[in-house]
């Protein structure tokens, strides 16, 4: 399964860093098209704008053209028009006016104030019903000095209204409003033509920056493949690196624990030998009375059967101290759920004889099981109260106290265990987990037992463990989930 799950990790490995390349290629061309497209509707409507502006010039042209030569007319009178009355020269004006060569894509009107059309060179039907609204529109931009104007007007009679442009000039000497006008749609395939050239450049633009992109896109997915190669080859090697070093760990570890267990031992058999001192010289001293009265003839048969009787009582209770002490080295291979208070009640068995000077309070309401292995639990209590025990040596203590409590509480088991050995010094109580780190003298080995109580509750009861002063000693709390049941 952990392999599988590598194979896949470095599958992503290769697979991921193109995929990003895609996306951002797409999310690239996506953001161009996005933005071409808003160039060519801004350049299009620019180009009609342009046109338009370009028609205005040329409409205002013309009617400025019609308003000097109207007026050099009128100023100039000549012979041949002195005998004509003012009608009679407007009216040969309008015909020379109407003569007159325009552009083709515009009309001209003139218009008097009364609102009668003078002039039309244009397709206007006059009988629409715009035209009245229309006049006066422009009679009134010629009265206010003239201008552009823009309205909705049939191009042809049967035609539906579309936007028409004129631009309009006054001459007041006669009151008309003279005029040209164009239909942009009549410009419109001009704008066509031009839109259409430039949207085939910007296709060719496009096809340029999509082949661009196409060559950059290759040229970074092989450099990513090969990036990607390189940190596949790394990984593998870090994982060696890695197996190598939990190995190593591993080995160092069972070492580290192999010399806790023995220093533990080592405590162990003092006690057990302090234990022993007293039954065996209890037995040495049953025998030696049993062979003087059998010397002096004063043996007799009850007194027998009363020697042998105790020496078989304390030769039970040294066989029951070497069953517990051997129960405590049982190798566990696997986790078993037992009772936190039973962990506790076998080791103050163990170290009862050395116990048996102290005041131990005890106080166990937990009733919940814990799963691990009970004897690497014995030896972290174990632990923990024999340093109280060195500390009450190491300090002098009078009147040494052992407090045990254990109780649960949300699904996890407590076991508190604190003394009145005069507590641990402030800048060491953050190192006393730590490896080969001691508070004892150094004449005493230590400093493995706290560092595997440690690794024991973390790592394979997935507990915690911590230490706290508290008035005259100090405070271990053990920390471990248990399985709900009793």
């Amino acid at each position: 399964m952990e392999k599988n799950n590598e194979l896949q990790l470095l599958k992503k490995i290769l697979i991921f860093p193109s995929l990003i390349i895609v996306f951002f290629f797409l999310v690239i061309a996506f953001l161009i098209i996005n933005y071409n497209n808003h160039q060519l509707a801004a350049e299009s409507k620019h180009i009609k704008n342009d046109f338009i502006h370009f028609h205005k010039d040329i409409i205002k042209k013309e009617v400025e053209k019609i308003y000097e030569f109207i007026d050099s007319a009128q100023k100039e009178r000549s012979d041949f028009l002195k005998h004509f009355t003012e009608k009679q020269i407007q009216k040969r004006v309008l015909e020379r006016v109407a003569a007159m060569n325009y552009n083709e894509k515009g009309y001209v009107f003139i218009i008097d104030y009364e609102g009668n059309y003078l002039l039309r060179k244009d397709q206007l039907n006059p009988k629409h019903q715009n035209v009245g609204h229309l006049k006066e529109k422009i009679i009134e931009t010629a009265q206010k000095g003239g201008g552009f104007i823009s309205y909705m007007f049939p191009y042809n009679q049967n035609d539906a209204p579309s936007l028409k442009i004129s631009y309009i000039e006054d001459y007041p000497k006669w009151n008309w409003a003279i005029g040209y006008g164009f239909h942009p749609d009549n410009i419109q395939p001009q704008i066509d033509q031009r839109i259409s050239h430039l949207k085939k450049d910007h296709l060719i633009f496009l096809e340029k920056i999509s082949f661009v992109y196409l060559v950059l896109a290759f040229i970074l997915s092989f450099t990513l493949m090969v990036l990607s190669s390189k940190i596949k080859f790394i990984l593998k090697s870090y994982k060696s690196t890695i197996e190598q070093n939990e190995k190593k760990n591993k080995e160092q570890n069972e070492i580290i624990y192999h010399q806790s267990k023995m220093a533990t031992i080592g405590e162990l058999l003092n006690i057990i030998s302090h234990q022993w001192r007293q039954p065996l010289s209890q037995i040495n001293s049953l025998t030696l009375d049993t062979y003087l009265e059998q010397r002096q003839g004063s043996l007799n048969e009850d007194i027998l059967k009363k020697n042998m009787s105790n020496i078989e009582e304390i030769t039970e209770y040294l066989s029951q101290t070497i069953d517990d002490f051997g129960n405590y080295f049982v190798q566990e291979k696997n986790k078993k759920p037992f009772l936190g208070n039973d962990a506790v009640n076998g080791c103050i068995k163990l170290l009862s004889p050395t116990l048996k000077n102290l005041e131990i309070n005890i106080s166990m309401t937990s009733q919940k099981r814990i799963n691990g292995f009970i004897t690497l639990f014995q030896q972290v209590i174990l632990t923990i109260i024999t340093n109280s025990l060195d500390a009450f040596n190491q300090n002098h203590t009078e009147n040494p106290r052992i407090t045990i409590k254990s109780y649960d509480k949300d699904q996890f088991t407590y076991i508190q265990i604190s003394d009145n050995a005069g507590g641990i010094k402030e800048k060491e109580i953050n190192k006393i987990f730590d490896l080969y780190y001691s508070t004892k003298t150094k004449s005493t080995p230590s400093g493995l037992g706290l560092y595997i109580a440690k690794k024991i509750i973390e790592n394979t009861m997935n507990g915690y463990i911590s230490a706290q002063n508290i008035p005259n000693g100090a405070k271990f709390t053990i920390k471990v989930a248990n399985s709900g049941t009793k």
